[in-house]
């Protein structure tokens, strides 16, 4: 639902783009060595999953690849992950959006965290005259960067944009100057080539928020232009499916992520669209994606909140509307965010603050896993100068701010961990107080989100003899039973509207 913005380079390549691979590459072996440390109890425990724990000083391709050089410079102010080459069992359910192709934006998805990333892939920038696949324009710069996102562990969403002119008359429309084969057969090149190694991409997004009907948007780009013609991208999707398929077996054709809020008449987005597309689907006996796919933004909670609280409103709104019309996907969200400047100070709804998109990384994640999706991604891993609204985890220099230490918290907290249940008012202690207990794969431990809804603070008491504090930056407390004065097989614990995670044995 946000505006993208289109790059100069679009899928060109980056100068030192070899080299950068190469380091990236290097610096991944080196770090099998490394290991996390809890600093509550001083036990060292061997990293196999996505997180390596190292110091820097900056969120800086020097700083990320060369972490032991600038902890002895003693130039350290926070912490940040880098993915290792070994041990992942299962990806977390956290990405982030990335629109340029330059070392610092593989460097930044990596050391923010981030298991997955949504990459833009322009047809018209590989097939900008109509040929065929022996002559297509292959980007060595999008290569190399799939490359290094594979060689890293972190999975890939790729959206497919940019309709060449000769073959449709809006970028992210009908194909409707020329056969619809000609996108099947650059459909199936691209997966031919980036779903094999090095790149390994399984997920294929087709198109931006297709429920757009506002041709206006439709002529910049970024939206698609099915909203008033939904048979024309279910004849789309039946196009592109089974010769997909026939290429990678695993490939996922990902359903274009909708906005499905903003709606007409005030908005440039139809209503309908889902449903009209989904009954064409039953009525054909073939629902042809694999992953449902939307769009979240805290602005228009409000329609949702019937349905369940944020993100998990819309969740199970999306997903009892497909099994109504006879089908139960998984579902992603591949867009979500909240930003950290204020742009009207009079009007609270969208007066964002570094502390309310902090808090809000955490929030929006955990409760994305409660609702049952897939994974998650959040709108942008930088801010751009081409958008009022601040939504990156890191500035427009690449330097992180207070949001991206929330979310590699995040990370580090619900790594190998899996959501378990959500803990009621009667374990709480208020209905103000929401709390998502996740279990570690170890069977033993569990992690507790909580946090206040109401700005206020409040005592939680759970059972047991301590417990672990962790705030949203990674500050730890150890808190005992006992500490409140009686000790009584309880610890009692301050949970107020900055989220924390409380770390427990079973």
């Amino acid at each position: 639902m946000r505006s993208w913005y289109r790059t100069a380079d679009r899928n060109v390549p980056f100068r030192g783009s070899a080299w950068f691979l190469g380091v990236v590459l290097l610096s991944g072996a080196l770090l099998l060595t490394l290991r996390v440390v809890r600093a509550d109890t001083g036990a060292a425990q061997e990293a196999t999953g996505f997180f390596a724990r190292v110091t820097a000083g900056e969120a800086s391709v020097a700083s990320v690849l060369a972490p032991v050089a600038i902890e002895a410079a003693g130039a350290v102010s926070h912490t940040v992950y880098l993915p290792l080459m070994f041990g992942l069992q299962a990806p977390l359910p956290f990405g982030v959006q990335v629109n340029h192709i330059e070392p610092r934006t593989t460097v930044g998805a990596a050391s923010a965290g981030a298991d997955w990333v949504r990459v833009r892939l322009f047809w018209d920038a590989i097939e900008p005259t109509n040929t065929t696949p022996e002559n297509y324009r292959w980007s060595p710069g999008l290569e190399q960067e799939l490359a290094s996102y594979a060689a890293n562990h972190v999975r890939v969403v790729l959206t497919i944009m940019g309709n060449p002119d000769w073959a449709a008359t809006y970028p992210a429309g009908p194909i409707d100057k020329v056969d619809i084969g000609e996108l099947v057969q650059f459909m199936q090149a691209v997966v031919d080539r980036y779903g094999a190694p090095p790149y390994n991409v399984k997920h294929w997004e087709m198109y931006n928020e297709p429920d757009n009907a506002d041709p206006n948007r439709a002529k910049m780009g970024w939206w698609g232009y099915f909203g008033d013609n939904p048979q024309a991208y279910v004849d789309l999707l039946e196009a592109v499916y089974q010769p997909v398929k026939a290429v990678d077996a695993g490939a996922q054709v990902v359903f274009g992520g909708m906005s499905y809020d903003n709606w007409e008449p005030n908005g440039p987005f139809v209503r309908t669209f889902l449903d009209d597309v989904l009954a064409i689907m039953q009525a054909n006996s073939r629902y042809p994606f694999d992953v449902m796919n939307f769009h979240y933004y805290p602005i228009f909670a409000s329609n949702w909140s019937a349905y369940g609280i944020d993100i998990i409103g819309k969740t199970n709104f999306i997903r009892d509307k497909m099994i109504a019309y006879g089908t139960d996907k998984p579902l992603i969200c591949t867009e979500t965010s909240m930003w950290s400047n204020c742009l009207d100070e009079d009007l609270e709804v969208v007066c964002g603050s570094d502390e309310k998109q902090s808090r809000y990384v955490v929030q929006v994640n955990t409760r994305s896993q409660a609702a049952g999706l897939d994974f998650t991604i959040w709108f942008m891993l930088y801010d751009s100068a081409d958008l009022a609204t601040k939504y990156g985890l890191l500035d427009e220099a690449y330097a992180p701010k207070p949001s991206h230490q929330a979310y590699l918290t995040l990370g580090e907290q619900l790594l190998q961990t899996h959501y378990s249940r959500t803990l009621d008012a009667g374990e709480t202690g208020s209905d103000q107080i929401e709390a998502y207990e996740f279990l570690q794969r170890d069977g033993i431990h569990r992690v507790v989100v909580a946090w206040s809804n109401d700005d206020l603070d409040y005592t939680m008491r759970l059972p047991g003899a301590s417990l672990v504090k962790v705030g949203k930056y990674g500050d730890e407390a150890i808190i005992y039973d006992g500490d409140d004065g009686q000790a009584d097989g309880y610890v009692t614990v301050n949970i107020g509207p900055s989220p924390v995670y409380l770390r427990l044995d079973q």
